[in-house]
């Protein structure tokens, strides 16, 4: 843990805009990055450093208009910057090999994932990653609440100052550092242990791998007379991130399908061998005439 830093990241991104036609590769990166924004801390938290690029898209290069609205950009300002690859090589120098990832929820490591992945780049698999939105709620707020709380309201609860611009990446990097460093301040000093060990020991439920597929859908064609609930159970489900299949848990006096919306939505869980409990949902769509099963399974956190 000694010679292990942490790194705060925020990015933006950019999108389709609506209505226009979707690139070919268009569901490798459904979110283009165009700004990165990263702050470095020590193993004590310390700040040691600030990396920040904006970066030139090559697939959404018409700013989405509630993008723009969001952050204050302007179509003008996606033609600075170099392009991702470029820019990345730049990030990986100054994160380091040994790093751990923190990130005010998960949407950023999973972007950074698809744009590694779309320009078929080396991820950086000795990283893991925090979420820090769920250890504020969990630590600061002593709560298991699943509300996603906001860079704003954690800076209110903690009493910091709101002295930067909010929606700029180096900005929020900023906040969500200073909010990660005041979140485990009250433990520094609760116990003889050093406070790099202290630290070590309050974030370690939290941390996970970024790089493992969590997350996949599937479509499973209904006929008129099929009854979705037995298409279902005669369905195989792969785990997302080793496609073993899935062995559906069965709960006393069901078949381990249950009921969200009757005709519409159901749901259950599987057990993978190697990653655990699966969530399955499954909502029906299209019409009478033509309808399918729109199947999501993923590894919950």
């Amino acid at each position: 843990m000694l010679d292990t830093t942490f790194t705060v990241i925020d990015l933006e991104w950019n999108s389709a805009l609506p209505g226009s036609k979707a690139p070919t590769r268009e569901r490798d990166m459904m979110f283009e990055i165009i700004e990165i924004g990263a702050i470095r801390l020590s193993s004590r938290l310390d700040v040691t450093g600030a990396f920040h690029s904006n970066v030139r898209p090559v697939l959404y290069r018409r700013m989405h208009r509630h993008i723009a609205k969001l952050t204050g950009r302007t179509e003008q300002s996606l033609r600075s910057g170099d392009r991702f690859p470029v820019v990345y090589r730049q990030m990986l120098d100054f994160i380091g090999e040994k790093a751990i990832l923190a990130s005010w929820g998960h949407s950023d490591p999973e972007v950074l994932k698809s744009n590694i992945e779309y320009f078929q780049l080396e991820k950086p698999t000795s990283w893991l990653a925090l979420d820090l939105q769920q250890l504020f709620s969990t630590l600061a707020e002593d709560t298991s609440s699943k509300d996603q709380r906001s860079v704003e309201y954690a800076l209110d609860f903690l009493n910091l100052p709101k002295d930067l611009p909010f929606h700029e990446a180096l900005s929020d990097a900023r906040y969500a550092a200073r909010i990660f460093q005041a979140t485990l301040a009250p433990f520094k000093a609760s116990c003889d242990k050093s406070a790099v060990s202290i630290y070590m020991e309050k974030i370690r439920p939290f941390l996970y791998d970024p790089w493992v597929n969590r997350q996949y859908t599937q479509t499973v064609t209904l006929t008129k007379t099929d009854e979705p609930l037995d298409v279902l159970k005669k369905t195989a489900f792969a785990c997302p991130a080793c496609d073993n299949k899935l062995k559906i848990i069965h709960k006393p006096l069901t078949s381990g399908w249950r009921i969200v919306k009757k005709g519409r939505t159901w749901f259950a869980l599987g057990r993978c061998v190697t990653h655990g409990r699966c969530e399955i949902l499954a909502k029906r769509n299209g019409t009478k005439e033509k309808s399918y099963l729109s199947v999501r399974v993923r590894i919950p956190r």
